[in-house]
Order: structure tokens, then sequence, then C-alpha cells
């Protein structure tokens, strides 16, 4: 039912009943027939004002149907411009705003869009670019004197990405080089990617664990710069190896670990790190590198679950074959 007949429903009876009360009581001296034409005659003047009343109140509401319509459409920058009463305008500036509202929040979701897109795109890239540089070096790795494995934590974010150089230098049999990335994302990994075939001499910057394998792999030397020396587990004497200017010797079976920067970010000192690796190696390394490498994973997933880690642990895993 429209506002116009709403209205006269309302008060055409009040009014009529009010027009015959003031006939009876006012024009006693008037005929019959003139009584009735100004009661006619004043019924239709309150019809009309009833109609104009209704058209005024109505003819905006319709417009601010038309508008809703519009922005239900997906017209949010639809302008509302309407003339009546001050709650009919109030009402069309308060669609003009939530209609601004919505411009501005679907324009803050494309953008988030667009960075989640961008930030994912990079992520996958950096997945592939750390699997090149790290876990596709060792897959590839063939060596009758030496095996690896990599060993790292199932988190979902990247840190600074490793990149792992296998190499034979003239003055050794075998030469490990292990750089880390000075900060996250792909853009440092592409960095690194590109640095890593640089002389050592111009890496003074950046993080770096060489190893080098000489005399048949007899003894191990490396150089470190902002990373903690390898570990050498002994398979013979059961315990860690400190060797003197550098310097380690080596034993058929025995067991070199490099790690990257998180995990020294778990237990902060080197004797601590050696613990760690000692629980597992005391009772597992006479098993072999393939049991080293799943009883690590396990402690490694127990690791980051009890010490909430936020950034991916790798450990380079490798067990001399001396004849």
């Amino acid at each position: 039912m429209t506002i116009r007949f709403r209205l006269l429903l309302l008060l055409l009876p009040p009014l009529t009943a009010c027009l015959i009360l003031a006939s009876f009581f006012f024009n006693f001296d008037l005929s019959k027939e003139i009584l009735i034409v100004g009661s006619s005659g004043m019924l239709l003047l309150v019809i009309g004002v009833v109609f104009l009343m209704a058209d005024r109140i109505s003819k905006p509401v319709r417009q601010l149907n038309r508008a809703a319509l519009e922005i239900a459409a997906g017209d949010y920058e639809a302008n509302i411009q309407v003339k009546g009463p001050k709650e009919i305008m109030q009402l069309a500036q308060t669609l003009n705003t939530m209609s601004q509202c919505f411009v501005e929040h679907i324009s803050r979701l494309r953008e988030s869009s667009l960075i989640r897109e961008r930030m994912h795109g990079e992520y996958e890239c950096a997945l592939l670019l750390q699997h090149y540089m790290l876990q596709n070096v060792i897959e590839d790795f063939k060596n009758p004197y030496l095996s690896i494995r990599l060993t790292s934590t199932p988190l979902s974010t990247l840190q600074k990405g490793l990149f792992l150089k296998i190499d034979r230098s003239p003055s050794s049999d075998l030469a490990l080089i292990l750089l880390e990335a000075q900060e996250q994302g792909f853009a440092a990994l592409f960095h690194l990617n590109q640095c890593a075939y640089k002389p050592k001499e111009e890496l003074k910057n950046k993080a770096f664990l060489e190893c080098l394998f000489i005399e048949q792999y007899r003894i191990l030397r490396y150089h470190v710069h902002k990373l903690f020396p390898p570990l050498v587990w002994s398979l013979k004497n059961r315990q860690f190896m400190r060797g003197e200017r550098q310097e380690i010797p080596l034993q058929h079976g025995d067991m070199v670990f490099l790690y990257n920067s998180s995990l020294i970010e778990q237990f902060e000192t080197q004797e601590a790190i050696e613990e760690w690796f000692a629980r597992v190696l005391r009772h597992f390394a006479e098993d072999g590198l393939e049991t080293i490498h799943a009883m690590l994973t396990n402690e490694l997933t127990f690791l980051t679950k009890k010490k909430q880690a936020k950034h991916d642990i790798k450990i380079i895993s490798s067990q001399v074959k001396i004849k």
C-alpha cells in the first residue's frame, strides 16, 4: 500500500467527522445543498493536500530505492541527490557515505589481494630457488668417499636462504662451501646465488663456511665467517672432536655437520648445539647416516614445537668413507 492511500485512510475519517460536526454546530441557517457542496469541497481540498504531502514524501523515497538498487548492482560510486524532508536528506547522505566506504574497502581488498598474490609468487620462487641451491645440489652429489643428507624443519616460512657449493679445489680432494643470505626472501636468495661463484676473498661480508677435505679425506680443514664451525663426530671415540689450527683428523665413519644460523638462534652457544646433537649420535651413530638423518628430523620437529621456532632450521649431515 502506497503512502498516499495510507495517509488518506489515516486522515480522511477524522477530517470527515470534524466537517460534519462543524456543519451541525455552525451552519444551521444554511440550506442542505450548500452544506453538502461545502463539505464536498472541503473533502476534495483535504484529499488534494494529502496527495501533495504524500508525493513530497514518496518521490525522494522512490529515488532512494532506485539508488539502493544501483548500489546492490555494484555501482558503488553513484552519488544520491534528493530533496525532501530533513530525515530523507539525512538518509540519502548516509547512503552516500556507505557507498564511499564500499569503494574504499573494495580498493583495500584489491590492493591486499595483489600484495598477497605477489608475496605468494615471491615465496614460491624463493622455495624453488632454495631447492635448486641446496637440496638439488645434495641430491645430485655422488661420491664414493662422502655421503650427504639434508635435514630441514617443515616450517611454512623461509628464513635466510642457504647455498651449498660442492667443488674440487687444487689444494683439496673436495670443497664444501656453505653460504647464508643476510636477509629473508627471494631477493636475498637471488643475490646470494649471484655472489656464490665469486672468489672467497670477495665474500668477506657474507656469512659462509668452507670445508676442505684433504689427504684423501683424512683431514678436514675449514674456514668460517659469521657462522659456527662444523661439528665433527668421532665414531670411534663417540664424541665431538676439536682440531688445532682449524684442522680436524678424520677416520672411516666420522660425521660432519653444517647448519644455518636458525639453529644457532635456538641454542645460542656451540656447546648447547653439541649436546643436542650428542643425544642422538651417542645412540644411533653406528647405524649410519640414514638413521641419523631420520632421528634428527624427529628431534627438529620436537624442537620447533617445544621452543616455537619461527624460522627454517637446516642441517647438512655428511659421513666419510675412507678405505
